[in-house]
């Protein structure tokens, strides 16, 4: 049921930036708030690929 609800929750992105892309009638609003989206997935990421080591516990 889970993986229902997040395969269409995926779909709804291609869904509302081919809205946004309709409605404003040229695809620049729509690369705009894509690279928008892509600013926090940059900083996500790089901060989840740094090098750290896990010390056990005492």
């Amino acid at each position: 049921m889970c993986r229902d609800e997040h395969t269409s929750r995926a779909g709804l992105g291609p869904l509302a930036i081919g809205a946004l892309h309709d409605a404003t009638g040229s695809w620049t609003p729509a690369i705009v708030v894509l690279l928008a989206l892509l600013v926090p997935q940059l900083f996500t990421g790089l901060a989840s690929a740094r090098n750290r080591y896990i010390e056990p516990r005492p």
